[in-house]
């Protein structure tokens, strides 16, 4: 789908928390807990991982994190902006995605 959409067009996709499930960021922006930015270029199939822990990592910007270390965090970045069912809900959406997504390790 986006392939046909953005073909032969220079788009920036820029995501707030997460970059897209299975795509590593082309850059991204981690200040401060509330304001982290991850900029997404087309096309996107250079930057396919299909690599769970390469994803996790990038995200968080650490060499060896663990699956439990990324949704602990994830759960943080998103304290201040969900309350706890809508987290628990965010959480149980986001791991469908990872597994569909990012099938390998």
């Amino acid at each position: 789908m986006y392939r046909r959409l953005f073909k032969n067009k220079r788009v920036k996709i820029i995501k707030r928390h997460l970059p897209l499930v299975g795509y590593i960021p082309a850059d991204a922006q981690r200040s401060k807990i509330g304001s982290w930015f991850f900029l997404m270029k087309n096309p996107l199939g250079r930057y396919r991982t299909y690599s769970k822990s390469d994803w996790i990592c990038n995200v968080l910007n650490q060499k060896n994190a663990s699956t439990r270390q990324f949704y602990k965090d994830y759960e943080e970045r998103l304290r201040p902006f969900v309350d706890a069912k809508g987290r628990k809900e965010t959480i149980r959406s986001l791991r469908k995605l990872i597994r569909k997504y990012l099938p390998n390790d």
